[in-house]
Parts: structure tokens; C-alpha cells; sequence
């Protein structure tokens, strides 16, 4: 494997320094991070930017963000970002993303980065740039031991066929070790008033990844990460049966340290699914963190991050359509209450009662009001609604119905707040 890695880095060398000789220009291979990978001999056209990233092997993140808020994640071919001297880039830069070989176009691998002082490049020099980096697409991609990017996407794919060519690539550049136990994690950037969620700016990518990269801690043995338009998709992975109090404790920081990196203007918010055997399974974890993840978008948790496993049957009310969660979609017996039960203090009362499976005591202590007080409660609820408590397909009508009606007042008051301050188009014109 070493040997075809030298044999793939060899020939992507070996195209960097054909371009440049035939160009007579410098020309570096970056990642998507704007990281120098391959470098070709220099022609005296270095600028202080240039000069420093060669010395000190990175760029700076405000370099970073300034390369990538320029969108070259999104373009079909060179594009020229121009200079930006308080950065020290005093001449422009042509850039050429280098994209995924088997994807038609699709995720940007790296890219092609020359100085051009004198916007002299022709547009024969263009192509030939265009087809350095068609060239040297499968072999970035093939030598750096694939794209884990796409390679995590297609492995918690719906699609089983999909996923066993994800699994296959994974193995084919030993990336499976240390996955005995796999935990996923979906992650999503929001402002941090809660209100939005927007396609993550350059520099919050930048931040994000950076952020994702300390993960591996002293109880996960391998990660994993994808990131997405909103946020990200994360497996962890153990080599023996996690804890999720320490996983949970694990992105809480990371949660942490991403909201430093912003300065509060944004924030992350997980959703974390149940542990699973190898690989494999990681899909079904990751289904479980994006239900939990559902739940904190919701505001059904003042926790930024959420277990799968603590949700109970919400879980499972999340799952489904959200116009069959509806007031009209209630349980008959939950409609009666509804109807009947005026009180919140009344619906409260019997929903600690039903939590705590019809026990007396432990509800009235959940309340903190005496027995006497719960059954009287219990009592008035029989009375204003004519139905029987204490039978059991009752009980299950009415619980599953008042977990609904909690989802349901979520997202009207969800949808309530939204309109705030909207008013119709014909109204603002008068």
C-alpha cells in the first residue's frame, strides 16, 4: 500500500512540475483546506503570502476564509481570486478546484494554485491547467487513501448496495481499524439565537472541521466525519462497548470548543445515536442521532446534545410525517381531554401519572403534592371526561396521546413565532 501511495504521489509531482515548466510559473496542489500538498519548483513569481505558506507549511486561517468565501468550492473550472495585500497576497491568484474523479463534477478534492501577476494566463493556458487537474484527480483521490467525505456519506446510506461499496473503499485504505464499536453523531450549525439554520459559511466549514479533527479521545480509538450544507455526520468508534455518559461528555465539548472558535455567533447541537457493532451498523445509529438531532431542533431539549436513547416513544413520534402531526391525528380519548380538561395543572398531573406507569406515590412525589391531592386530580379528570383510568388501553390511548400534543404545541408554537411580525404584502404596501 506504502508503495502504490509513493508510485500515486510520484506521478501527481511529476504533473505539477510538467505544468510549471510549461507555464514557467510556480504551481502548488492544496487541499480542500487550502493546505499545500505537492509544490513545484519556483520561478521568482513567490509573493509574501506565497513565500510564508512555503516556509511555515500553512496559510493562516484568515487566508483560508478569504480563499474560500471567493466560492471556489463551486467552480467548474479556473477562477482568478484577486490579491488581498493586507494579507500579504499581493498578486492575484489563479484556482482550479481538482473534484472528485467518479462523481460527475461533484465533491472539490483540492485545487490548482498559481500566482498570476500580470493576469497574463491565455486561455490555452487555462485548458491546460483544466487538464492537470482532470489528471491528477484520480490520483489525489486514489493516493491520499480516498475520500472520506463521500466514503462516510455512502456508508450510512439508505441503500445497502451503496453501503457495501463505501465499506469495501474504507478497507481498501485500512480505515475500518478501531471501529469495533460505532457510535454516530449528526451535528448542525445554528445562529446562536436559535432561530436559523443557513448553509455554513467558508469559515464556519473551516472551524467546524478543525474542530471535528481534535475528537479522538481517550475512549474513542477512531473517527470518521462528513461535512454537510448545515453541519456534519460523525461515527466514533471504540474498540470495546462505549459509555455514552463519556461519548455525550465528548461532544458537549466539542459543542464547547466550536462556540469559542465562533465567538458565540453560532452554535452546534447534536443528536447522538446508540452504539452499534462495526461498521456495518453504523447506519443505524445514524438514523437514531438524526431523529435526537429532530428533537433539539424542535425544542423538545434545553441540551445541546441528545441521546437517542433518552428520547422513549418521542422517538418515535418523530419519525413520522409532520401533517399526520396534527390536533385531528390525536388519540379519541386525548381529543376528550382536550376538550373537557381546561386546566394545564389537571393535563400535567396526568401526564406524571402516566410517566410514572400509573404509581401513586411516585407521581404525587414527582409533583411534590400529596396523595390525596394526585387522586382527587385523577378523579375530577374521570368526572369532566367520563372515562376510566385505570383501564389500560385507556391509559395507552391517552399517554401516547399527550407525548403527540407535546410535539404537536412544539411546532405550532414553533410556526406562531415565525410569523411574528409578518404582516401581508397588501398591508405593507398601504
Amino acid at each position: 500500500m506504502q508503495a502504490e501511495r509513493t508510485g500515486y504521489a510520484e506521478a501527481i509531482q511529476s504533473a505539477v512540475d510538467a505544468l510549471a515548466h510549461r507555464l514557467r510559473r510556480s504551481v502548488l496542489v492544496n487541499d480542500p483546506m487550502v493546505r499545500i500538498l505537492y509544490r513545484s519548483v519556483h520561478f521568482g513569481d513567490e509573493d509574501p503570502l506565497r513565500i510564508r505558506a512555503l516556509l511555515q507549511r500553512e496559510t493562516g486561517d484568515d487566508v483560508v476564509s478569504y480563499i474560500l468565501d471567493q466560492g471556489v468550492a463551486d467552480w467548474l473550472g479556473p477562477g482568478r481570486i484577486p490579491p488581498h495585500k493586507a494579507l500579504g497576497m499581493v498578486h492575484p491568484r489563479v484556482c482550479t478546484p481538482i473534484r472528485h474523479p467518479a462523481r460527475g463534477g461533484g465533491e472539490m478534492i483540492g485545487m490548482i494554485m498559481m500566482v498570476d501577476p500580470e493576469d497574463s494566463l491565455s486561455d490555452p493556458d487555462l485548458q491546460l491547467i483544466r487538464e492537470t487537474a482532470a489528471e491528477i484527480a484520480p490520483l489525489l483521490f486514489t493516493g491520499h487513501g480516498g475520500d472520506d467525505q463521500w466514503a462516510l456519506r455512502d456508508l450510512l446510506s439508505r441503500h445497502s448496495e451503496v453501503r457495501r461499496e463505501a465499506l469495501a473503499e474504507l478497507s481498501r485504505y485500512k480505515r475500518k481499524q478501531g471501529f469495533e464499536h460505532v457510535t454516530a453523531v449528526q451535528l448542525a450549525v445554528r445562529s446562536h439565537d436559535h432561530e436559523t439554520e443557513s448553509v455554513l459559511s467558508a469559515g464556519e466549514r473551516m472551524t467546524l472541521h478543525e474542530t471535528l479533527s481534535l475528537l479522538p479521545g481517550p475512549r474513542i480509538s477512531a473517527t470518521l466525519h462528513a461535512l454537510s450544507g448545515t453541519g456534519a455526520s460523525v461515527v466514533l468508534g471504540c474498540r470495546k462497548p462505549p459509555p455514552l455518559g463519556a461519548l455525550t461528555t465528548e461532544i458537549e465539548r466539542t459543542i464547547s470548543r466550536f462556540r469559542e472558535a465562533t465567538s458565540g455567533t453560532s452554535e452546534l447541537i447534536a443528536g447522538i445515536g446508540s452504539p452499534q457493532r462495526e461498521l456495518p451498523s453504523a447506519h443505524v445509529s445514524a438514523r437514531q442521532a438524526e431523529v435526537a438531532l429532530d428533537a433539539v431542533r424542535r425544542g423538545l431539549s434545553t441540551r445541546a446534545a441528545v441521546l437517542w436513547r433518552d428520547l422513549g416513544p418521542m422517538g418515535v413520534l418523530l419519525q413520522l410525517p409532520r401533517d399526520v402531526l396534527v390536533r385531528s391525528s390525536l388519540p379519541h380519548e386525548m381529543q376528550t381531554v382536550v376538550a373537557t380538561v381546561p386546566f394545564d395543572e389537571l393535563r400535567r398531573t396526568l401526564r406524571v401519572y402516566l410517566d410514572h406507569g400509573g404509581n401513586g406515590p411516585a407521581a404525587s412525589e414527582a409533583l411534590h403534592i400529596h396523595r390525596t391531592t394526585l387522586y382527587y386530580r385523577l378523579g375530577r379528570i374521570s368526572e369532566l371526561t367520563g372515562l376510566d383510568l385505570a383501564d389500560g388501553g385507556t391509559r395507552l390511548s391517552l399517554h401516547l396521546g399527550l407525548a403527540m400534543l407535546e410535539l404537536i404545541e412544539t411546532e405550532e408554537a414553533r410556526l406562531d413565532h415565525s410569523l411574528d411580525g409578518w404582516m401581508p404584502q397588501d398591508q405593507l404596501s398601504e
